[in-house]
């Protein structure tokens, strides 16, 4: 029983390890997401003007920028100043025909 349940343990750390890796190298390739989404994101705009997320990551740029990615394009939150994507929906026509209500693809799109 002794060894099964060292066994045991070697594979939650195992698994705990590799989460750790991966939660890092999601953070790292967010750092090359930051420069693709600069038109569209500015994490000091984006805390500063979502309470709830300020309260939630702070500063945090990597959490906000992944909040961004993740929820907040879908969502239609306003990532920067310069940026608005339902004045940018309703300015275009074309675009709303054929994206609808795909929030996502009107940021890929002025990108």
């Amino acid at each position: 029983m002794v060894l099964t349940m060292k066994k045991l343990m070697t594979k939650i750390s195992t698994l705990l390890f590799m989460a750790v890796i991966m939660f890092t190298l999601t953070l790292s390739a967010q750092a090359s997401d930051a420069q693709v989404f600069a038109p569209v994101f500015d994490s000091t705009y984006y805390a500063e003007n979502n309470a709830d997320l300020k309260a939630l990551f702070g500063t945090d740029e990597a959490l906000l920028l992944h909040h961004f990615l993740t929820c907040g394009m879908a969502e239609g939150r306003q990532g920067c100043e310069e940026f608005n994507v339902q004045i940018y929906r309703e300015s275009y026509a074309d675009l709303k025909a054929a994206y609808g209500d795909d929030l996502i693809s009107y940021y890929l799109h002025y990108i």
